[in-house]
């Protein structure tokens, strides 16, 4: 598979996948918010869109459905399975002449790459039921890009799109296997937010 497009008909995004998605932007378009009024309260939607991580710029889309539509004819740069989770990781990269500022911000950053003042500033705080980890600090612009789907019997299921360094899911022993979780727990010990 070089193009999404190749497996457009069999591409699902559900909504609570698409809730997902908002945390990687600060504003969606009204057409779309009103859309997701009718699963989610305001607030809900406020405090997704406000939470750590990077996000897009809204020049380069102003919400997750416009997003994935946007992937279909984008060239795929590399294509992964998970050994654990065999969902599908399909990853971009974007034009740093067509999008000169980046399509947004990495807002994760590896703690060896911190200041020794931003080290000693780094706070716990929980994400969604997640203790992380985040430091006031300069974001940079990103022109990477990720997809992951679940396959299906049928189908292709959007787990989520997020822009920047790839990141494993949060270290979850209650839902993950022993490995799996001490691999991702290994991730986010060395990783943190930037605010």
């Amino acid at each position: 598979m070089d193009y999404l497009s190749e497996i457009s008909e069999q591409l699902q995004f559900p909504i609570e996948r698409q809730f997902h998605v908002l945390k990687h932007f600060v504003d969606i378009d009204k057409d779309y918010e009103l859309i997701m009024l009718k699963h989610y309260s305001k607030e809900d939607i406020n405090y997704t869109l406000n939470n750590l991580g990077s996000y897009f710029y809204k020049d380069f889309s102003d919400n997750p459905v416009s997003l994935l539509k946007s992937l279909l004819d984008k060239k795929i740069n590399s294509i992964g399975v998970d050994a654990v989770t065999k969902n599908i990781h399909l990853s971009y990269s974007f034009s740093k002449n067509e999008y000169i500022d980046g399509i947004g911000l990495d807002n994760l950053v590896a703690i060896e790459e911190l200041r020794p003042d931003e080290v000693l500033a780094i706070k716990t705080k929980y994400l969604g039921g997640n203790k992380v980890q985040s430091v006031r600090s300069e974001a940079k612009p990103t022109w990477d890009l990720h997809l992951i789907l679940a396959k299906q019997s049928d189908s292709y299921i959007v787990i989520t799109i997020f822009l920047g360094k790839y990141a494993p899911p949060f270290p979850d022993y209650k839902h993950q296997s022993k490995e799996y979780y001490l691999e991702n727990k290994k991730f986010w010990d060395k990783h943190i937010f930037i605010e």
